[in-house]
């Protein structure tokens, strides 16, 4: 608004000394008061403004600063960060190839005792089962037995 002022001021004293435009002269010096008066009027509220922006930028500034500082760090720190950690990969994946042998063999051992106790168990069932097998064969003969017995008694008693 003050450059708009001051633009149609600029405009007024160019037309010189005419009477028509003694009103709108005076009219903008009533304007550029009013203006005045307004913006000291709220010149308060306008610095505690400005100053509560000022403390708010101020605080995000810092905030960057110590964001950037932490960045600058890691960007420093983490190429060790990342050699340690091949380090660490390196001497893992030589210990896993020195284990792979040995898991290996172990798997196999373990195979062995698998199959082993798989061995023993069936030879259990086939133990048992030719146990009654036998049982059976007993228990048929035992059967036969009663029945030749029961027909000889039958013969016998019948003349």
């Amino acid at each position: 608004m003050l450059a708009r002022l001051d633009s149609v001021q600029s405009i007024l004293k160019q037309a010189g000394d005419d009477a028509e435009m003694n009103t709108a002269r005076e009219r903008t010096r009533f304007a550029a008061g009013a203006l005045a008066w307004r913006l000291v009027d709220q010149y308060p509220a306008r610095l505690w403004d400005a100053q509560k922006g000022m403390k708010v930028i101020d605080t995000t500034l810092e905030e960057a600063r110590r964001r950037h500082a932490a960045l600058a760090q890691a960007q420093k720190d983490e190429p060790a960060r990342h050699e340690q950690f091949a380090q660490r990969i390196v001497e893992l994946d030589r210990r896993i190839q020195a284990l792979i042998p040995r898991v290996a063999a172990l798997g196999k051992e373990q195979q062995q005792v698998v199959q082993e106790i798989a061995v023993a168990e069936l030879t259990r069932q086939k133990e048992r089962l030719a146990g009654y097998a036998t049982e059976a064969r007993f228990a048929v003969a035992q059967l036969y037995d009663r029945a030749n017995q029961s027909r000889d008694a039958d013969h016998a008693t019948k003349p």
